[in-house]
């Protein structure tokens, strides 16, 4: 049975009931339109815009007292619409009739977005709308925030942001690729910066439709493709790409790459398609490949990531040169295991076979691998097509 905002009553469902759902989302993308149209009109990208001005922080998930100290003080209707969409909160449905035409309130329920508790209440199905740049952005809950109801799986966090801003801010006419796509924002801000057509591969199908919704609400739908994707198999083999990006996830995945080496602590996505790209790049190509939390080690002033040299090794094969911008890591290398070692996945034997190798790795030289790194590689090469990748 359904309520009247489309969506089945009696609480939260399973996470294909509460993922926002891809078919749907495409049959809608006149009713989504209206909704970047409403938002448009209570002025949703410059408020949330002004608050982060006023937490001073260009983080788009800051601490939430504050932010809903802030919210609180926004006079209605606009308090209701940030405490529902900003901050995950729930409204009754009082509240959600005088702020919202019904037949916008009805399509957020249809796709997916809006949900019913037990006892009433609406929220936004642990999802959030949030300003970046020009863009509105839908992504999850951050997993910090009590209002998160469910596992966190479209990000949109600091990582994302340092992408966002490394990006050039010119890329007209560019075929842009981006890999590990997430809510699509670094595919989006390739577009609104001149791009003229890009693809976002991501392997978790919510994200994708998270994605395809962001397109339609920034009107971007035309000009950009989400597929569903382990790493580059969406591809067709003809598909080139003059620019690429790729922002991997911020924990290292251990399931993805056993680690046996130094190298293999970072982006483990990125190294199980770095072979594979080439077939994929124009003869002139630039990009942007994120490696967050890698194994490195200074000595006189000079910072050797592990992985970013192995990338490195790969890429010069193919005459790609490959420039460094490395940052040490908010985590080191014993809170980073601790991590791992806590996910709900740890007790595979893949899993704790990986973690056994890296804390044997760090406990031989614990001098040496005292840091973890940050490393935004750009990538360049031009005027030729090599395709024998190492």
């Amino acid at each position: 049975m359904a309520d009247r905002y489309g969506q089945p009553s009696g609480g939260r469902g399973d996470d294909e009931s509460t993922a926002l759902r891809s078919n749907i989302i495409q049959e809608n993308d006149l009713v989504l339109t209206r909704l970047r149209a409403f938002l448009d009109d209570v002025r949703y990208r410059e408020v949330d815009s002004d608050l982060s001005a006023a937490i001073a922080s260009a983080d788009c998930s800051p601490k939430f007292e504050r932010l809903t100290q802030l919210i609180e003080s926004i006079p209605q209707p606009r308090q209701t619409i940030f405490r529902l969409l900003r901050i995950g909160d729930a409204v009754d449905e009082e509240s959600l009739r005088e702020v919202f035409p019904s037949d916008i309130a009805i399509a957020m329920g249809r796709i997916g977005l809006l949900r019913q508790t037990t006892d009433g209440q609406w929220y936004a199905n642990s999802l959030r709308i949030t300003a970046v740049k020009d863009l509105l952005i839908i992504s999850s809950i951050p997993p910090k925030y009590p209002t998160a109801r469910r596992q966190c799986r479209v990000w949109l966090d600091d990582a994302s942001m340092t992408v966002v801003e490394a990006l050039p801010l010119d890329l007209s006419g560019r075929k842009v690729l981006d890999v590990c796509s997430g809510s699509g924002v670094l595919s989006l801000i390739a577009l609104s910066r001149g791009a003229l057509h890009v693809v976002g591969l991501e392997i978790d199908r919510e994200a994708v439709a998270v994605a395809q919704a962001n397109a339609i609400i920034n009107g971007f739908s035309k000009s950009s493709c989400f597929r569903v994707s382990d790493t580059l198999s969406a591809l067709r083999h003809e598909e080139k790409f003059n620019f690429v990006v790729c922002n991997g996830p911020f924990r290292p995945m251990v399931r993805e790459r056993p680690i046996e080496n130094p190298q293999d602590v970072g982006n483990a996505v990125l190294m199980r398609l770095i072979g594979r790209l080439n077939y994929h790049l124009a003869a002139s190509v630039d990009g942007l490949l994120a490696i967050w939390n890698a194994l490195g080690t200074e000595s006189d002033g000079v910072i050797t990531v592990y992985q970013a040299k192995e990338i490195e090794r790969r890429l010069r094969a193919s005459s790609v040169r490959c420039t460094f911008d490395i940052h040490e890591s908010e985590n080191d290398p014993k809170s980073l295991l601790d991590r791992l070692a806590g996910d709900e996945y740890s007790a595979a034997d893949d899993i704790r076979r990986s973690l056994s190798n890296l804390r044997l790795l760090l406990l031989k030289e614990p001098r040496r691998f005292r840091s973890l790194y940050d490393v935004l590689i750009r990538i360049k090469r031009r005027g030729r097509d090599c395709r024998n990748w190492v």
